[in-house]
């Protein structure tokens, strides 16, 4: 244990440890892609995130960059508030340095024009010291940049914490929600309730366009407002969010005209395998099987064209009594048949006078309180790479004093960064070059 805090304090072997973490977590990951059963000895991949194997380098990981974190902030901090009139030169090492030979004995209004320069290339001066014949310019460049790593990895820390509360307090469920039922969203007491469901049909098709759910939403003061719930349109009802997932198309009842010799018998309303007995007879009445939309194939057989109630029929089995076990007759019933008086009449006939169908919508209630979290950190991850990236710190030390010769003045550049030390040598050669046109140069 004692080792291990070790580590944890030594920026070096952390870096080490956390990037082995880093590895040891993508195996994992890449096992949890898997589908259940390749894996021996293992169930349920996808329950290995919420196993030790997972969580344990997770939360180690986690510490690191906790640690990480507070050993940057008080780098960045002390490269902050550490005493002003320090030079970037007693702050870090130098990473290069140039000097050039300028044909000016006025090192005041040199020293004005290295001033103006300096800010037209939007390089801060933070401060300056002056001596009898030298002066020097304590400049940074992108000074903010110093923060991109520091966000980097409260970024993280702050997506790791989202991901515990998601783990610990999130509620997401899917629920099947009929026409006419209600629940309560949880942890709110509001109440949702499925008033419509209605799907939309490409036109001269039987593929679905749009299906949409009609909800009547009541708040905990009794307001009552309606919504309408569509895929790809979630909504956000008292700090749930509700998704359009599925649908599911349910026969509700039929009413079933039921004719002997061509003259009315008797109308039965009843559910799909239910038996009743009819008006006046011994006879038993029984809807068998029911086809959506119906269509006969080529062996003759009845199958349904689509899901959905355009040409419904039902099997109807007509027994002798309601002890008999086998259906003396069973034939199809469809809606809309119509008998004419010169058509020879069957002995029984069955026709669909109305069919009532219910729908269940389908719907996802999500409630994760850590979800604004993990955006938060990704927000801090994105600008933390955007610092990281465009704004690389350096600091650059302008000194000047008279030649030996005191035929001119002598500039000597020095340049200090940590992380770009190319750009800060090209940023320099650039500056040098400038000033060597804009000032006049001698060879």
């Amino acid at each position: 244990m004692r080792l291990l805090f070790k580590k944890l304090l030594d920026p070096k072997q952390a870096l080490q440890l956390a990037n082995f973490i880093m590895l040891v977590l993508g195996g994992i990951a890449v096992l949890g892609t898997f589908p259940d059963g390749v894996i021996p000895f293992v169930s349920s991949v996808h329950s290995i995130y919420n196993q030790a194997v997972f969580l344990f380098p997770l939360g180690l990981l986690t510490l690191l960059t906790f640690v990480a974190t507070l050993q940057m902030a008080s780098v960045v901090s002390g490269f902050y508030w550490k005493d002003s009139n320090l030079s970037p030169g007693e702050k870090y090492p130098i990473t290069c340095q140039r000097e050039f030979f300028l044909p000016s004995r006025e090192l005041s209004s040199l020293k004005g024009a290295l001033i103006r320069h300096l800010k037209n290339r939007r390089v801060h001066i933070f401060s300056e010291e002056n001596k009898d014949a030298t002066f020097s310019l304590n400049c940074f460049k992108h000074k903010s940049g110093v923060w991109g790593g520091v966000l980097l990895h409260l970024g993280f820390l702050i997506v790791v914490l989202g991901g515990f509360l998601t783990f610990r307090f999130a509620d997401i469920r899917e629920v099947m929600l009929a026409e006419g039922e209600t629940i309560i969203l949880p942890a709110t007491g509001v109440k949702v309730a499925l008033e419509k469901f209605t799907l939309t049909l490409q036109s001269g098709k039987r593929i679905v366009e749009e299906y949409n759910s009609r909800l009547l939403v009541q708040n905990r003061q009794g307001k009552l407002f309606h919504y309408d719930l569509k895929v790809n349109h979630p909504l956000n009802i008292a700090g749930t969010r509700i998704f359009q997932m599925r649908y599911r198309l349910a026969l509700q009842d039929i009413e079933l005209m039921v004719y002997q010799n061509g003259k009315l018998l008797d109308k039965a309303k009843l559910k799909l395998g239910e038996k009743r007995q009819l008006a006046g007879s011994s006879l038993v009445v029984e809807a068998t099987r029911a086809v959506p939309d119906f269509v006969m194939d080529n062996k003759g057989g009845v199958v349904s064209r689509s899901p959905y109630f355009k040409n419904p029929a039902v099997l109807v089995s007509l027994y002798n009594s309601s002890s008999a076990k086998v259906p003396s007759v069973q034939q199809w019933a469809l809606a809309g048949m119509f008998f004419h008086g010169r058509q020879q009449q069957k002995e029984w006939s069955f026709i669909l006078n109305k069919v009532r169908e219910r729908y269940s919508s389908g719907i996802k209630l999500s409630r994760d309180p850590g979800m604004p979290v993990v955006y938060g950190g990704f927000l801090f991850l994105v600008l933390g790479a955007f610092i990281s990236g465009f704004l690389t710190p350096f600091g650059i030390t302008l000194e000047g004093s008279l030649s030996p010769d005191g035929k001119g003045a002598l500039i000597r550049l020095k340049g200090y960064s940590l992380k770009d030390p190319r750009n800060l040598k090209f940023e320099i050669e650039s500056m040098v070059k400038d000033l060597e046109c804009r000032l006049g140069v001698r060879d």
